[in-house]
């Protein structure tokens, strides 16, 4: 895992992708930061809730990131 992680924790953005996982790996996070260009992080909202400031990084996430 790098040091500098872009995603931030308890923020809200403009595009949201609600997932059924209860926590994020972090081998994702790493992953996330690679992916996105713009600004990411995520909540809970019962379960894990990725969100987006822009909505091409959430189609390139939900296609390239693995959670599970």
């Amino acid at each position: 895992m790098t040091n500098d992680v872009q995603g931030k924790y308890n923020i809200r953005l403009a595009h949201n992708w609600h997932t059924n996982e209860l926590a994020l790996p972090w081998e994702c996070v790493d992953e996330l930061d690679e992916v996105c260009e713009g600004k990411w992080g995520w909540f809970f909202d019962e379960t894990l809730v990725l969100t987006f400031e822009n909505k091409y990084d959430l189609v390139q996430s939900r296609f390239t990131i693995e959670l599970t």
